[in-house]
């Protein structure tokens, strides 16, 4: 698999988002199938089932649980409230 976006690695803050989420397969440093399918609404409507995911390390400590693997989403979201019930 390959990046969609070779720039910096940016991720976003979402307060309304459910799960932190990614396109890039490439920040995993661990990577599994789900243990069930996740469905997800898009930003423009348009539902998906999400069967991949992991744990990304951002650095300084900060590691991110339960990543969702979603190829067609265009950025990096960081979920607080799956932030906040992580720590």
């Amino acid at each position: 698999m390959t990046d969609k976006y070779d720039g910096p690695l940016q991720w976003v803050l979402d307060y309304g988002a459910s799960h932190h989420m990614t396109f890039n397969y490439n920040v995993f440093y661990y990577f599994s199938k789900l243990p069930a399918v996740v469905h997800i609404t898009m930003p423009n409507g348009k539902e998906e089932i999400v069967i991949e995911g992991g744990m990304e390390n951002l650095g300084n400590g900060l590691i991110l649980q339960n990543v969702l693997y979603v190829p067609s989403f265009t950025c990096n979201l960081i979920s607080v409230h799956q932030l906040a019930n992580d720590c």
